[in-house]
């Protein structure tokens, strides 16, 4: 885990680079789901359905990905660098076997993902688990709620639905994160409300969730843009491209941020 926590800088690190050498990719929300994926893909089982929703956070699933694997080479294969059209901003399955779907519109990952999870009941992949990450503005769209009615009638499928709430978004704030929560306990079914940049809280949820064989809820509080203090939770930072003097001081606050916060 400590290995992990030194690493959250070279991420953190390669989303801005990447963002800003392209001039495509959403900052605010990549750096609120960092935890969650990095801690996901590090952790000891590796064998799963992952299903990111909320896609414009495309850039924290690719830059953990290629940190584990180099082959992927996010700097000549992502937007307008990419000779071969592989990735963009929105996330696609062509980056790994484990990413179950290539998303956009939001709204549209849960659905897939439950239908996803359902199916792998009556297939080889029935011990294969499903994780969803949606983000809380996401936790409005018609789509998620019916989706998520459905698991009452499907409460022995194993999927893992995840909400990246950093309270931001370009509209409406509203309180639909926590209609979610009361929705899983009318259903009884488990759910948890963590600090979402805590990593061991995030390991100790995962180990939670796959040992157990119903839908559970995991809720990730967390700040947009975490990991760089000038920007925190400020919607400006969902998408946009930093100029010279704004690169280089997220740089210099990426460099002197103090982990040890995340690890408490």
């Amino acid at each position: 885990m400590m290995e992990l926590l030194q690493a959250q800088k070279e991420l953190r690190s390669r989303i801005l680079e990447t963002l800003v050498n392209t001039g495509t990719g959403h900052l605010g929300g990549s750096l609120s789901a960092l935890g969650f994926i990095s801690v996901l893909y590090s952790h000891e089982t590796r064998d799963f359905h992952f299903v990111l929703s909320k896609a414009h956070a495309s850039l924290a699933l690719y830059s953990v990905l290629d940190k584990i694997y180099p082959e992927i080479d996010l700097a000549t294969n992502y937007g307008k660098n990419s000779k071969v059209g592989k990735l963009h901003g929105h996330v696609s399955k062509k980056v790994s076997p484990s990413v179950a779907l290539s998303c956009g519109s939001l709204g549209h990952g849960l659905p897939f993902a439950v239908g996803l999870a359902y199916s792998c009941q009556f297939s080889s992949d029935h011990v294969k688990p499903v994780i969803c990450m949606i983000g809380d503005g996401e936790a409005q769209e018609g789509s998620t709620w019916e989706s998520l009615l459905l698991l009452q009638k499907f409460a022995n499928t194993k999927i893992l639905v995840v909400i990246d709430n950093n309270r931001s978004q370009l509209s409406y704030n509203g309180c639909q994160v926590d209609f979610v929560l009361q929705l899983f306990k009318s259903m009884s079914l488990p759910s948890m409300r963590i600090n979402g940049h805590n990593l061991d809280s995030i390991r100790k949820a995962l180990d939670q969730f796959y040992t157990s064989s119903r839908p559970m809820l995991l809720i990730l509080e967390t700040i947009k843009g975490y990991g760089i203090p000038s920007i925190h939770g400020l919607e400006q930072w969902h998408a946009g491209k930093p100029n010279i003097d704004q690169y280089e001081q997220f740089r210099k606050e990426i460099a002197s941020f103090p982990e040890e916060i995340a690890a408490s």
